[in-house]
């Protein structure tokens, strides 16, 4: 490369020289032409000519996300470039646990300019300019995939190793500076130290495999599956930061069945997607100061609209109120209070589905039974309904904290939990109706207002003459994630002021 670069002097070198000396025999603008010719030519090294050694990138450069059923729904996938498209399909392959290096071939070459081929001349900042600019043509592929795909839980992705192979180089005399051209790039994941290695991590998938294979959904409608599985998540699981399985759905099938927000959601996303209702998980809330944020998830209903959904602050982790439905299908004037989506600092910054304005209403008409009696023949109608929980908390640790009222849907009387009213009739079908509500925080005898009967109410639960089960409302009003006295001073107090 050297000696070429000496010809390439020496031969314009030669070309000035003629210039001066035949100046009597060119005019001046026959000179200038042939000059300017000269000098705006590139002359390139033959870019069939590669480097000879292979680029690796350093694993602790890559940046860290602490966050195959949808094939026919909302896919991140769908906002990807044509060279992340390529990566995405080809990191496929770690649908099965592998540390195996694959090739990714980019549609559109990457070229990059330099004065010098030589990492070891770049400062910081050059080298930094480089793999950022190689690894924008891959990461937001691997974001897409991850968040497309829960089942990619053991990879870790502060492991994965980019080497870029075959460069081809050339240079111009006129600007002195290199062209890199990459075309493809060598790509080799790992696994997360939770799965200690690849056998270990194929023993766990094949365990979530045969868990979601054998995981029964109930429910007859969209509504009823939904509701199923947020309730079945919210039961069986903890929220615990130092849990060994914290982000991912294993968390959800493995002892001690202890996860956080990235685990919840992708949880709820990989049953829904077997449930072949469409989901995705949505990163937001970030907070920059203390690098953290949260995860939680939209689904589409039958109404072809989209809901936002947050299992994480649904689960108390309380024995006598497990689930509370604060966040349960909610529309964006309630659910955007305190869930911002990120469209700007988080590693890829995707396009989220639009959710509707109203929180989902669900109305349903309940078969009738006959049941045959030795007296007599009667149809017995039960209506269940599930309503939505009116004082909004966030049990578990994130970056906000909000306390409002949003309506109870209903059908026969007010509640704030589980409802159960049977009706008795000999030939008249029971049909169920929405009427909107609203709950006041601290009424809990259900009477419609705050008086001395619901101090009396949260007294008796307090010291153990009731039960606080499904018919007792969830109002924590000092926010502590606990019924108990403190919350009977603070009720005592808007009272005797007349609040």
């Amino acid at each position: 490369m050297t000696s070429m670069k000496k010809i390439f002097k020496s031969l314009l070198t030669l070309c000035v020289f003629s210039f001066s000396f035949m100046t009597s025999v060119f005019s001046a603008e026959a000179v200038d032409e042939i000059s300017a010719y000269i000098t705006e030519t590139e002359i390139q090294v033959d870019e069939t000519e590669v480097m000879t050694d292979d680029i690796i990138i350093d694993s602790e450069y890559l940046p860290d996300i602490k966050y195959n059923f949808n094939e026919n729904h909302f896919l991140y996938y769908d906002q990807l470039d044509n060279n992340n498209k390529a990566a995405y399909d080809a990191m496929k392959i770690w649908e099965n646990p592998t540390d195996e290096e694959f090739t990714v071939s980019l549609p559109d070459t990457v070229s990059y300019e330099t004065l010098s081929t030589d990492m070891s001349d770049w400062d910081e900042e050059q080298y930094n300019d480089f793999w950022n600019m190689i690894f924008s043509n891959v990461c937001f592929g691997k974001d897409a995939l991850l968040f497309d795909y829960p089942e990619l839980f053991w990879l870790d992705t502060a492991k994965i190793k980019i080497t870029l192979s075959n460069v081809k180089i050339s240079y111009s005399i006129r600007t002195k500076m290199y062209t890199m051209k990459i075309s493809e790039m060598k790509i080799q994941g790992n696994v997360k130290d939770a799965y200690t290695d690849i056998e270990t991590a194929r023993e766990f998938k094949q365990i979530v495999d045969d868990s979601v294979s054998d995981f029964e959904i109930q429910g007859s409608d969209r509504y009823q599956q939904v509701k199923y599985i947020h309730d079945y998540i919210a039961n069986k699981v903890s929220y615990n930061a130092s849990a060994a399985y914290l982000d991912a759905v294993t968390g959800l099938f493995c002892e001690p069945y202890q996860i956080v927000c990235e685990g919840y959601s992708k949880s709820f996303k990989l049953l829904c997607d077997k449930a072949d209702i469409p989901c995705i998980v949505i990163p937001g809330n970030i907070n920059t100061e203390n690098n953290t944020g949260h995860m939680w998830n939209y689904v589409m209903m039958e109404d072809n609209q989209w809901y936002g959904l947050d299992c994480t602050w649904d689960d108390n982790d309380s024995v006598s109120n497990p689930v509370k439905y604060s966040y349960f299908l909610k529309g964006s004037d309630s659910f955007g209070y305190n869930h911002i989506p990120d469209t700007e600092i988080y590693t890829t910054a995707f396009t989220y589905p639009e959710l509707n304005t109203a929180d989902y209403v669900y109305t349903s008409t309940p078969p009738v039974t006959t049941v045959t009696t030795s007296a007599q023949t009667t149809s017995s109608t039960t209506i269940k309904q599930t309503s939505a929980e009116t004082t909004q908390t966030t049990p578990k640790p994130v970056t906000t904290t909000v306390t409002t009222t949003f309506p109870v849907i209903t059908t026969v009387t007010v509640k704030t939990t589980v409802t159960e009213v049977t009706t008795v009739s000999t030939t008249i079908p029971v049909t169920t109706t929405s009427a909107v509500q609203t709950h006041i925080s601290g009424d809990y005898n259900l009477n419609g207002k705050i008086d001395v009967a619901d101090l009396i109410a949260l007294r008796k639960v307090i010291i153990g003459i009731s039960s606080m089960d499904e018919s007792f409302p969830y109002d924590d009003l000092n926010n502590d994630n606990i019924i108990n006295v403190l919350d009977y001073i603070l009720l005592s107090r808007k009272i005797l002021g007349g609040i």
